[in-house]
């Protein structure tokens, strides 16, 4: 069965410093899942599994959006943090978002509930997930200051993703696609 998710591609510029921080992580960490640098995005909505028709009707929805303009989906990337997870922590990098990836959230929400999907009632935290079941050996603000991204550069694409989770850890396959204005 489709396990969707809608996310942001990030843009090219940041991901030399998340995966820099990724480095400086995994020797802070005794144990740490930290996420292939080819899989970072910006999740903007888990939807879950799906069964194969709600997937082709769900691709087909979203296509139908409209992605926000380039100048409007800008990403800078400004601070680093962590989730507390049942397993450990979770370890983030912290996203300044332009207005356009909030509407464009929200305009997926709205989408979503004509399908049965109740909106998401977290506060949304811009962020990349670099690691999972973490335990660090020394706190994250005692490390070195991780790099940071403080000129925003737009999204490069919107995408209704199907993750398939193996053995070898997740696997992204884009559904549809869409690119700022």
């Amino acid at each position: 069965m489709p396990r969707l998710f809608v996310a942001a591609c990030l843009p090219e510029e940041i991901k030399p410093a998340l995966r820099a921080a990724s480095g400086t992580l995994r020797g802070a960490a005794s144990r740490a899942a930290m996420v292939h640098p080819d899989l970072f995005h910006l999740t903007l909505r888990f939807i879950g599994q799906v069964d194969e028709r709600q997937a082709l009707k769900l691709r087909e929805w979203f296509l139908t959006l409209k992605a926000p303009c380039a100048a409007q989906c800008g990403m800078a990337l400004d601070r680093y943090g962590s989730f507390p997870a049942r397993d450990g922590l979770i370890l983030w990098a912290g996203l300044d978002c332009g207005l356009g990836i909030e509407a464009f959230r929200q305009q997926v929400d709205e989408g979503l509930e004509r399908f049965g999907y109740l909106p998401d009632d977290r506060a949304f935290v811009p962020h990349v997930t670099l690691a999972r079941r973490a335990r660090l050996n020394t706190p994250l603000a005692a490390l070195a200051p991780l790099p940071l991204v403080e000129q925003a550069c737009p999204a490069r694409a919107f995408v209704l993703f199907n993750s398939r989770l193996g053995p070898g850890g997740p696997q992204y396959h884009a559904l549809a696609a869409l690119k700022p204005a």
